[in-house]
């Protein structure tokens, strides 16, 4: 599976968030969701691509975004996307044992849903015992 995540300035967020949620809605892709990343007062945005060749849709629309200012940045990851449901789920995620190239975004529909992308296709051991010792958090494959 594979994932982009786009980077814009905090400023910008609000103008390119509708853009990317048309995009998704062209192609079928889902954008999962946002954070503010508080090093770089960028907020990192999470598109979920359902099939691998949507990632030419893509591609043009967010060079142009890019090439215009309109965005900061934007990478290409492949891996697996988890979504963890729990009352609060934002206060346990910061304990989330991450791995290099793992991140994570709160949920758009959902405030007790954050999403992770794994840089791999399975969770590590350290991650799934993690999970498993969080009593009231759901978890699933997306």
């Amino acid at each position: 599976m594979i994932c982009i995540e786009v980077a814009v300035s905090r400023d910008k967020a609000q103008d390119v968030a509708p853009v990317l949620m048309q995009c998704c809605a062209q192609t079928g892709d889902r954008l999962l969701g946002g954070r503010v990343d508080t090093e770089t007062e960028e907020v990192v945005f999470l598109v979920q691509l359902t099939q691998d060749p949507h990632l030419s849709a893509h591609l043009p629309v967010l060079s142009g975004a890019l090439q215009q200012g309109l965005i900061v940045a934007f990478q290409f990851a492949q891996g697996s996307v988890l979504k963890l449901t729990a009352p609060h789920v934002d206060e346990h995620v910061h304990q989330f044992p991450l791995s290099f190239g793992d991140s994570w975004v709160p949920g758009l529909q959902n405030v007790e849903d954050i999403y992770l992308c794994i840089a791999r296709p399975l969770l590590t051991a350290r991650q799934a015992a993690w999970l498993h010792l969080q009593e009231n958090m759901h978890w699933e494959y997306v």
